[in-house]
């Protein structure tokens, strides 16, 4: 009896835990995204994110940007969305992002911390 009770205790457990979804941490995602990036770590930079601002090194374009709880990076210029990306992975030195509004919808992008 006492081991069907633990056996349903683990499995209870486990199916608890699968249902979990781990959080999106807003604030730790605009830490790592500070820096400047490029596609390939021997490459120049395609773009530099600062605490407010992105820059578009090629151009020297300056846009605002938001990150969502849906883990959604948003570009944007006085208020219209010019480029909306799904993160796929964040991390200190690399970014895995979606295309979800740009001509390549759907393409992914990954960047590497200079």
């Amino acid at each position: 009896m006492k081991k069907i009770i633990i056996l349903f205790s683990l499995i209870l457990g486990t199916i608890l835990l699968s249902q979990c979804k781990l959080t999106f941490n807003i604030s730790n995602a605009y830490s790592q995204m500070i820096g400047a990036w490029a596609q390939k770590e021997d490459e120049n930079v395609d773009f530099i994110i600062s605490p407010k601002k992105i820059e578009y090194f090629e151009t020297g374009y300056f846009y605002n940007y938001n990150i969502n709880n849906e883990k959604e990076f948003i570009i944007s210029d006085s208020d219209k969305v010019v480029l909306r990306f799904k993160i796929i992975k964040l991390s200190k030195d690399s970014l895995i992002i979606q295309s979800k509004n740009d001509g390549n919808m759907n393409l992914i992008y990954k960047y590497y911390k200079r």
